[in-house]
């Protein structure tokens, strides 16, 4: 588990800090845009500083790049001290989000309910995989899963479906999440009440798949199939000219509309 902390530019929000235990992109974003963020993370570390770690430092790029600009902590939530802690630092915060499974957060102590009465101030946002009136509220999530359910794997087919090569939910879910976090602290502004936001992966990709693949499902009755022509182009592998010993460089035309 990770965290963070970050306190939003003066001008904006009077220099109280905000607090976030997640999604590195969505407080990156937060980060540039001037809160001072704080990361919290577990005593083993946050399981993303292995990936590209050439030299066993703990630093590896896609680490560095997601956490560029804050600040970072070790806490271990799952002790009395570590809880204390963090609670602590709850106290001058205006932000506290996390990507915890809903269960795993309430046994932390650290559910959006379990703490709004001692910090009516804050905003909490809360990531995590699947909605919580679903079947699959309590089960863990990552990018690649939620591309399989959500159907992107399915619109890359070629002819399986896979993956698109980057870390497209994580990135979208966080850039949501940071967009509803200025939407809370704006309200925060005129109410004086802290909020509190939800972000679920899957239902979030589902809404932004749909605005252009649902086609002709949107009308009733359904006036044409699913799916958006422009995206179902040909795949750009059978598109590249194969490389001759008198070319300089591959070739891939791009379709204009």
């Amino acid at each position: 588990m990770e965290g963070h902390c970050g306190r939003p530019p003066r001008t904006a929000q009077g220099g109280r800090p905000v607090h976030d235990v997640d999604g590195p992109y969505c407080s990156l974003l937060l980060a540039q845009m001037g809160a001072d963020v704080v990361k919290i993370e577990a005593p083993g570390g946050d399981i993303v500083r292995s990936i590209g770690d050439r030299d066993g430092r703990g630093l590896g790029h896609v680490f560095m790049n997601a956490n560029r600009g804050k600040r970072s902590v070790v806490l271990d939530l799952k002790t009395d001290d570590g809880h204390a802690a963090l609670l602590d630092l709850l106290a001058d915060a205006d932000v506290f989000c996390h990507n915890l499974r809903p269960a795993a957060a309430r046994r932390l102590g650290v559910a959006g309910d379990q703490l709004a009465t001692a910090y009516p101030q804050l905003v909490f946002c809360s990531m995590y995989g699947f909605g919580q009136s679903g079947r699959y509220a309590d089960k863990a999530a990552y990018d690649d899963v939620v591309q399989g359910a959500c159907g992107v794997a399915a619109l890359q087919a070629d002819p399986a479906p896979h993956c698109i090569r980057s870390a497209h939910v994580d990135k979208t879910v966080g850039s949501m999440a940071a967009t509803a976090i200025l939407a809370a602290l704006y309200e925060r502004s005129h109410s004086g009440l802290g909020q509190s936001v939800d972000i679920p992966m899957y239902e979030s990709m589902v809404a932004m798949n749909a605005i252009e693949q649902m086609g002709g499902l949107v009308y009733d009755p359904q006036d044409g199939p699913a799916g958006y022509s422009r995206t179902a182009s040909p795949p750009i592998a059978s598109r590249v000219r194969p490389r001759t010993a008198t070319s300089r460089s591959w070739s891939t035309p791009i379709a204009n509309g």
